[in-house]
């Protein structure tokens, strides 16, 4: 189980670096998570990063989408809120298959990918609400 600590640290870095390259710079949030792991590279510290790390992409999803909201006519903006509400229940379902097949699999190392997962899943989702804010920006 050690030996397989150093591979778990590689693919949760590897998951914040392929992001990451996509922008010039990375995001705080990316930067505060791999800082939180390189500290704790225990499997509680590492889910404990990416459960932080959840929480503040999470919070960067709710600013997106309000900032989003507050710039959108009445049309765009009840369309918004349905994709919104689609994307909820499909985050929800997302989840719990996560946790079905991360609950068959037997080893600690895969309880820190699942966080991961989770994480990445909401991240995605607040850096789709700012590439629409950065589109209307550019305008």
């Amino acid at each position: 189980m050690i030996r397989a600590l150093p591979l778990l640290i590689l693919f949760c870095c590897t998951a914040l670096a392929t992001t990451a390259q996509n922008d010039p710079q990375p995001h705080p949030i990316d930067v505060f998570v791999e800082g939180c792991l390189d500290k704790n590279a225990s499997t509680l510290g590492m889910m404990q990063c990416f459960e932080q790390g959840y929480t503040k992409w999470d919070a960067e999803l709710n600013k997106q989408y309000k900032q989003l909201a507050a710039r959108l006519n009445a049309d765009q903006k009840a369309t918004l809120l349905a994709a919104q509400r689609q994307w909820i229940a499909y985050r929800d379902l997302e989840f719990k298959t996560m946790a079905s097949i991360y609950a068959g699999i037997e080893g600690t190392m895969y309880r820190p990918m699942h966080a991961s997962d989770r994480m990445e899943l909401v991240k995605k989702r607040a850096l789709d609400l700012k590439a629409y804010n950065d589109l209307l920006d550019s305008k």
